[in-house]
């Protein structure tokens, strides 16, 4: 390339520039690329995906939940980013109000997870600028012929108790999965003070597609979210005017009570031209 600016300025030349590009699917053995398949999935012992993405280098979870609870939206950051998206089955998932990241992992039951992965902060150039942070993105399990049911029954300290129940079946063109997940918590304790928090989330879901062949499928989905969180917050205050002095640092407590509730229903069609392109066509 030659450039050349005002009569009297010296000219000079680049070396050709060439550009390639490459699929970004293929991100295995890439910095920052991880992946959980199924088989880690199975022997890891997790309960949700909350469990799963928080083993994951890159991900930090701030707090259990926006109130103390285990089950409210967690405050997660990606690569030190809030900015980030939430993939499930190739579409996104936490488009939700104004937050970029206003997603609850812990309603997924492991039982449902292929596999999860993060992709690093490069997969903006795919996904736009939403994914400053990179992007989760999880693969549920696709039903094979028969029936499957598994149930978990969980007891721990602190009032803590969790039920679930995970349904997958398939017949013909026709499959299926519903999942229910109740979990109860409260109050902690310690060798000196009792600290009020109380949670108690009821989710559920079901999924239901009829398949055209192997090219294509119509999947009607419904889940539902019911949370309440209580929690007693401590902060500090600096009282002190005089920023050359000491702070003078008096505690705030205050107690939070909140609830959340949730519905969504989703229709999709999904045409497999070939093992690299598809399309997919949704009412939310």
């Amino acid at each position: 390339m030659k450039t050349a600016a005002a009569a009297g300025e010296a000219e000079f030349y680049l070396e050709p520039m060439i550009v390639t590009a490459a699929r970004y699917d293929n991100s295995a053995g890439k910095p920052g690329y991880y992946k959980v398949d199924e088989k880690k999935l199975e022997n890891g012992n997790y309960d949700n995906a909350l469990d799963v993405i928080q083993q994951l280098p890159g991900v930090t979870l701030m707090a259990r939940g926006a109130s103390g609870g285990m089950n409210a939206y967690s405050k997660i950051l990606l690569n030190g980013s809030d900015r980030y998206l939430v993939i499930i089955d190739g579409l996104r998932s936490n488009w939700n109000g104004s937050s970029y990241n206003d997603f609850d992992f812990g309603v997924l039951p492991a039982g449902m997870l292929e596999s999860v992965e993060v992709l690093p902060s490069a997969a903006g150039s795919v996904y736009g600028n939403a994914a400053k942070g990179g992007v989760i993105r999880i693969t549920t399990k696709k039903a094979v012929e028969g029936v499957k049911t598994s149930i978990n029954l969980e007891t721990d300290s602190y009032g803590r108790e969790q039920e679930n129940i995970l349904h997958l079946g398939k017949s013909g063109e026709w499959s299926w999965s519903v999942y229910a997940r109740k979990s109860i918590m409260g109050d902690y304790s310690s060798a000196r003070e009792s600290i009020p928090s109380y949670e108690n989330v009821e989710n559920a879901g079901i999924k239901l597609t009829k398949a055209w062949g192997e090219t294509a499928d119509l999947t009607l989905s419904y889940s539902v979210f019911s949370g309440r969180y209580k929690s007693k917050i401590f902060n500090y205050k600096n009282t002190e005017p005089d920023e050359t002095k000491p702070p003078k640092l008096v505690k705030n407590i205050f107690m939070t009570d909140a609830r959340k509730t949730e519905d969504n229903l989703t229709l999709e069609y999904e045409r497999k031209f070939s093992d690299t392109e598809n399309n997919i066509v949704g009412i939310y």
